[in-house]
């Protein structure tokens, strides 16, 4: 019965929500095109933001996708679109730094008619790096994106707004990680232009094994508000 009075009585819509709705799908299909016309300056990394829309030219449809916790995988999360439900894995928001490529392939372990990707910064990646060596020995096909900014970039991002542009042991000296990738027995791509990404990510899903993408990156990332102390954070 409820049923039947609810498809008799239609949508209780109401145009004013309707209306902000639309508006803000129109900044953001704005904003996502103005990433993607970001250039950078000669010789140095380009934007995290400038990597997405490269990264979601080669996305499977149907590709389950892990969110590492930091600032540059943090902005996956309304950069991609999705067609299926149990499509995005996150670390929601109990602070899981590293967990990208351990959940990323259990994904693909419990669901291995799909394909599975996560997408995590260079200091995230370095805490479960030693997982390659699972993927490799259980022969799990995985694509690992590495976002490699130089730096943990939500505590350094932190550490600049508080504590007025200074910072502390924040900043890493990473390997390579598409050649640490090759170490293990996993197939490395490194893709330092945004025309290089698609064809590296594409590339990674199509090895059929273990994969990692590394995409240098700038420092370039927005700073947290700064909230008054002693109040609430809401």
């Amino acid at each position: 019965q409820l049923l039947e009075a609810l498809r008799a009585g239609g949508k209780n819509a109401k145009p004013a929500w309707l209306a902000e709705i639309a508006q803000h799908k129109e900044k953001r299909r704005a904003r996502l095109a103005a990433e993607a016309s970001l250039t950078s300056v000669t010789g140095e990394p380009m934007k995290p933001q400038r990597a997405y829309p490269e990264i979601n030219k080669a996305l499977p449809k149907d590709c389950m996708v892990t969110i590492d916790a930091g600032i540059c995988p943090g902005l996956a999360y309304d950069r991609f679109s999705y067609d299926l439900p149990r499509s995005v894995f996150n670390y929601a928001g109990h602070g899981g730094l590293g967990m990208g490529l351990c959940v990323g392939l259990g994904t693909k372990l419990g669901r291995p008619d799909r394909p599975a990707m996560s997408i995590q910064g260079d200091g995230g990646f370095m805490y479960s790096i030693q997982e390659l060596n699972t993927a490799v020995r259980f022969k799990i096909p995985h694509v690992s994106i590495v976002l490699n900014n130089g730096c943990h970039g939500s505590e350094k991002a932190q550490q600049l707004r508080f504590w007025n542009s200074k910072y502390v042991a924040v900043d890493l000296d990473n390997p390579r990680f598409d050649k640490a990738a090759e170490v293990f027995g996993a197939k490395g791509f490194y893709a330092e232009r945004p025309q290089d990404i698609a064809a590296a990510v594409k590339a990674a899903f199509d090895y059929g094994g273990p994969a990692v993408v590394e995409i240098p990156v700038t420092q370039d990332f927005p700073l947290p508000s700064k909230a008054p102390g002693g109040g609430a954070a809401h």
